[in-house]
């Protein structure tokens, strides 16, 4: 149950925090061994509700909530009060520095707003990335850092990815005029300095998402305005390899494709945008990382790609419907279930399928022996549909940012642009499937974005059109979030937390989340 209904409020209006407990953060997960080399097919189960049986080395955590108990949360589909007041002043507030705990926290602002597909209603910034210190008692943000000596070429940074094993930042520009550009930084592990060490075209515009391939050989851009994804290899350290001819551009299949574009306007639920495609993302297989499921915008579905890692190449193998007009924009994998969970931008609602391993598995041996065949059974089979709103409220009003599981399992979490929320829903443990969400406001207009602290227990909430960053503290026992503070950010579009790299490699799961 949400406790901001008993903060005190300050003159200025904002509200009081009451002291947080901190929430310990999941176990990292075993990584998957790729093709065994037998395994036979499971007898066929149509039941909708059986249950999903982890993978090998993802085993369900007891504690992950039973979403099917709805009685647990009384105050579903209400909106949590909330009174927007004048930022905190940022003072005192000292990250921590012992040992590794040092954590940075990376916003991404929009400099400049004529050249998006989108009319963002946000003040352009000055600086397009900003780097801030985390202090793990308080969640108190100390800014450290600012692209001051690069905002010439560096303008509009809309995503960023952290290398999982080196202190390595890759960021791209947003335009629908120009390719877009891939910057590396190196990110000082003392200071949160970022230094640029390389640059290289995404091979599209607009680019919008960025991943890694499952041996950390590649980087995989998307350009939403083209519907094209950029493979760009990188060498051990995590830089750009310099010869541009092994930059493989794959053209995403579907309408319009290589054509010019309209541009949105003010109205994001313009018909122009079910009439052409436009890829939004781009992710991989938790089993086996050779699949790459890249949700089309335009089309309302999900395409499938077999991903070469020997070269980079992508070969399309079918698609995944999400529904007419629906728009899917991303899409994550439950760290420990055969789940993945996909937002559509446009319908206000999750979609949750089930993971088919085998299916992936089937689809990268027929790829190589049936190179012309692009009809391969799809992956994903979706099993529940839930809107992201409550009952009463227009979705023509809304459109949806961001979705992630939380780093507990226990609840996944979505944005809402224009209703200015963000949905928690309770995870069934055995099924994976949601309950009815609870709302929080978000503090500001327009969130964009939100992230996680490593442990869990903060969440920056990122504000593109009220300027702001605003901090939460999140409970991961019962889903609530409780506003602490609020920092002037103009434009914040993106937010990255990054946590200085030790030799030890992560799963795949972990690097792959936004």
């Amino acid at each position: 149950m949400s406790s901001s209904s008993s903060n005190k409020v300050t003159a200025g209006g904002a509200p009081v925090p009451p002291s947080v407990s901190a929430a310990s953060g999941a176990a990292a997960m075993p990584y998957q061994q790729p093709y065994p080399a037998s395994r036979e097919r499971p007898a066929e189960q149509p039941e909708l509700d059986r249950e999903i049986v982890p993978p090998r080395g993802r085993e369900v955590d007891e504690n992950v909530n039973n979403g099917e108990n709805k009685s647990e949360h009384p105050e579903n589909n209400k909106m949590v009060p909330f009174k927007i007041g004048q930022p905190t002043t940022v003072t005192q507030a000292v990250p921590s520095t012992t040992g590794n705990k040092m954590e940075y926290v990376c916003v991404c602002s929009y400099t400049k707003i004529d050249n998006l597909a989108h009319q963002p209603k946000g003040t352009p910034a000055d600086h397009t990335m900003t780097v801030f210190g985390l202090c793990h008692e308080s969640g108190r943000l100390t800014k450290l850092f600012v692209t001051a000596d690069m905002d010439k070429e560096l303008q509009n940074t809309a995503f960023v990815r952290s290398h999982p094993n080196k202190n390595v930042l890759y960021a791209v520009t947003e335009s629908i005029n120009d390719n877009g550009w891939l910057f590396a930084f190196r990110l000082c592990p003392v200071s949160g300095q970022l230094r640029e060490v390389g640059k290289v075209s995404t091979h599209g515009r607009s680019a919008c998402f960025i991943t890694l391939s499952r041996d950390l050989r590649y980087l995989l851009v998307i350009n939403y305005w083209d519907s094209t994804m950029a493979s760009i290899p990188i060498d051990e350290e995590g830089l750009f390899l310099t010869n541009q001819l092994s930059v493989k551009k794959n053209q995403i299949p579907g309408n319009n494709a290589s054509k010019d574009r309209t541009a949105h306007g003010n109205d994001p639920h313009s018909k122009h945008r079910f009439a052409e495609s436009h890829a939004h993302a781009c992710v991989f297989d938790p089993a086996f990382g050779k699949m790459a499921f890249v949700p089309d915008l335009g089309e309302g579905v999900i395409k499938q790609f077999v991903f070469d890692e020997n070269n980079g190449a992508a070969k399309y193998c079918g698609t995944i419907d999400c529904g007419k007009e629906a728009g899917p924009r991303y899409l994550e994998f439950h760290p420990k279930l055969d789940v993945c969970y996909v937002v559509n931008e446009l319908s206000s609602s999750v979609l949750v399928f089930r993971f088919d391993e085998l299916r992936v598995q089937e689809a990268f041996e027929n790829a190589v022996l049936q190179p012309n065949n692009t009809n391969f059974q799809p992956a994903l089979d979706k099993v529940q549909e839930i809107s992201t709103l409550p009952e009463a409220f227009p979705k023509k009003l809304n459109t949806c940012g961001r979705i992630c599981v939380d780093p507990s399992g226990k609840w996944v979490l979505v944005s809402n642009r224009g209703h200015d929320s963000i949905a928690v829903y309770p995870i069934n443990k055995q099924t994976g499937k949601l309950c009815n969400a609870k709302y929080h406001h978000t503090g500001g207009f327009t969130p964009r974005h939100f992230k996680f602290s490593t442990n869990g227990n903060f969440l920056f909430s990122a504000n593109q059109d009220s300027n702001c960053v605003c901090v939460f503290a999140f409970n991961s026992r019962s889903g609530d979030l409780t506003y602490l503070r609020s920092y002037d950010v103009k434009s914040p579009n993106f937010i990255e937390v990054k946590k200085p790299s030790s030799s030890r490699k992560l799963a795949a799961w972990m690097y792959a989340r936004m």
